[in-house]
């Protein structure tokens, strides 16, 4: 469920609470006198109201935290595999960039630049290169300021080379881990600081009981 469904069905819960809250002023009004039908009738509204009420709350912290805090991901692609799986729902922490940038290493999700022609839709890669990191690909390793990776997260080694690149400051060179199958930095360039939506941190379905420390994201 998107942000904008769950305003709009907070929006319309808030209607229906108002239109009940008017209709009880009514029958105040009409039953002023009749202490007895007054209660049986607040009373036959008081579960509903309570349920309206705590429903909306919910809703209304729900949107707080998808905006400001921890946003539910599903992942449509293999470009992170064997990291994330196809199907895999991740959360993802819109909070913590506040505070900091992105670190090399970090799972990020973000805004492609135009350039990706992505539609509308948010990527999520790993960050290779911050501002300043010279990046390249070579013999099918990744090469960051002239030393070769250690990359254990990567599906398999990288068909071709990349030519050596600069990473502006306030950007960052984001790869997928399935690096034969993934579109991304050396494809459409860097991301920009402000494109950035946050850091991928848990996956929280499919579970692994026996092996949840597994699915938390390094």
């Amino acid at each position: 469920m998107s942000p904008y469904q769950l305003g709009a069905i907070i929006v319309v819960l808030a209607v229906i609470r108002g239109l009940i809250y008017l209709r009880q002023r009514s029958q105040k009004l009409k039953l002023a006198d009749q202490p007895e039908a007054l209660a049986r009738f607040d009373g036959k509204l008081k579960g509903l109201n309570e349920t309206l009420d705590s429903i909306i709350i919910a809703g209304v912290t729900a949107l707080l935290l998808i905006n400001f805090v921890v946003q539910t991901f599903y992942i449509p692609s293999s470009s992170m595999e064997p990291t994330l799986k196809i199907r895999d729902f991740i959360l993802v922490n819109k909070f913590i960039y506040r505070f900091h940038p992105p670190s090399r290493g970090d799972i990020m999700v973000f805004i492609p630049p135009a350039e990706a022609h992505a539609d509308g839709k948010d990527y999520i890669k790993r960050v290779i290169g911050v501002g300043g990191d010279t990046i390249k690909v070579e013999h099918g390793k990744v090469y960051r300021n002239g030393e070769a990776l250690n990359e254990p997260y990567v599906a398999e080694s990288i068909y071709g080379d990349f030519p050596e690149v600069k990473v502006p400051d306030g950007c960052f060179f984001a790869m997928g881990d399935n690096r034969n199958n993934s579109e991304d930095s050396r494809f459409w360039g860097v991301v920009p600081r402000k494109n950035i939506v946050g850091k991928a941190f848990v996956i929280f379905w499919p579970l692994l009981p026996n092996n949840f420390r597994a699915r938390v994201l390094r």
